[in-house]
Order: C-alpha cells, then sequence, then structure tokens
C-alpha cells in the first residue's frame, strides 16, 4: 500500500531525498529550527492577511480540523456554490494537497498560493505544481495557478496588500518533475536504509531551511 504523504513532505523529498527519510525515522537530529520558524511565521502571518481580506459572502473555508477526510469532502460540497474557497483540501493516490485560496465560479478558475515574498520563487513553482499534479489527477477543470504576492500595490480583483502573478506556464512545465519526485518519495518512505546525500547548495535552497544541516554536516 502506497503510503499517505502531504504536499509539504514532496517538497521536502524535491529538496533532498535525505531529509525526507529522516523526517520519518530519525526526527530527533533535527537541530536549529528558528531559521524555519521564522519563514513559517511569516506565511501564516500573510496567509491570515489575505483571509481577513478575503471575507465576504461568497468565501467559505474549509475546516481542516475535523480531519483529512473531512476537509476533502467540505470541498467537494463547497465546490459545487461556486463559493471562493479557502484551505480547498485534495487528495490523489494518497497525496494531500491545500490550496489557499481557490476560485471556481463560472468560467473563471484560479488556484492561488499566497505568500508574503513580494516577488515569484522557484519554491513557489513547486508549491503551485505539486498543487497541479494532484487536480490535474482528479480530472477537475484547468485552471490557471497564480501566487499572491505581498504588495503595495494591491490587486483589487483579489486581497488589500497582494498582487497576483500568473504562473500557469512554469507550473505546468514541472509537472512530469513532481511525478517523478512523488514515486521516489513513495519508494524511499519504504525504505530503511538512510538515503546517501552530499551537502551543497540544495542545503540552503531559498524556502527550504533544512533542520537537519548540522547533522548531515558532521555525519
Amino acid at each position: 500500500m502506497s503510503p499517505n504523504l502531504s504536499k509539504a513532505q514532496i517538497l521536502n523529498a524535491l529538496q533532498c531525498p535525505r531529509r525526507f527519510w529522516l523526517e520519518q525515522y530519525h526526527p530527533e537530529h533535527e537541530g536549529d529550527v528558528d531559521g524555519m520558524n521564522a519563514v513559517l511565521d511569516a506565511e501564516e502571518a500573510a496567509d491570515a492577511a489575505a483571509r481577513d481580506a478575503l471575507n465576504g459572502d461568497n468565501v467559505r473555508a474549509v475546516n481542516g480540523r475535523l480531519g483529512l477526510r473531512s476537509a476533502i469532502e467540505q470541498t467537494a460540497t463547497l465546490l459545487e456554490s461556486g463559493a471562493m474557497l479557502l484551505d480547498a483540501t485534495f487528495d490523489y493516490q494518497g497525496i494531500s494537497v491545500q490550496v489557499d485560496v481557490l476560485e471556481w465560479s463560472g468560467e473563471a478558475r484560479r488556484a492561488i498560493s499566497v505568500t508574503a515574498s513580494s516577488e515569484v520563487a522557484a519554491h513557489h513553482i513547486e508549491d503551485c505544481a505539486v498543487q497541479a499534479w494532484a487536480m490535474r489527477g482528479l480530472d477537475l477543470p484547468e485552471h490557471t495557478y497564480l501566487v499572491g504576492l505581498a504588495s503595495e500595490d494591491p490587486d483589487a480583483e483579489f486581497a488589500a496588500g497582494f498582487a497576483l502573478e500568473d504562473v500557469t506556464e512554469r507550473v505546468l512545465s514541472e509537472l512530469d518533475r513532481i511525478e517523478a519526485v512523488v514515486s521516489d518519495a513513495r519508494t524511499l518512505h519504504a525504505s530503511l536504509d538512510e538515503p546517501a546525500a552530499s551537502t551543497g547548495a540544495h542545503c540552503h535552497k531559498r524556502g527550504y531551511t533544512c533542520p537537519f544541516l548540522d547533522y548531515c554536516e558532521q555525519s
């Protein structure tokens, strides 16, 4: 049986197979995570700001506290209403993904990933690409993929303090790579052998602060 994995786990496997494996089998090797927590805090603050700005009659938030199955069922029900969804949740072949903002009204279908950054980086594309891989696998209608960027010149069609950048072409060009990473992650998840990996530029990849860097440098 294939393991159930999250989008975050797939992204970590994309950065480094060894990091992915250590998170499953030896989380006690985590070191200083202050840098990682700072990044997460900034992203959570951006998400909260977008939520506040998008609070309206046609906006619905999926309640993830009720569990993954419930979140998936809520998403399916709310999509039929044509509402703008916050935290729309899908599962494809055991890989669960959550979309920050999903618009599915008439011909306008947009999947938006909110970030505290003011420019699109490679990890934003990879984040959207994992979502796209799952959504296309589920035969959902074609979407435009966008990144909601922190901005002092807000996009009036989205949310105060955020502008949109269309990344659809770049996202779709990553789908074959995501397919390969998912396959490799499933195999690695079942392995009891720690993968060999040298430290390098990938350890400091933007958007992927690694909590196992000290351990890898010493081993």
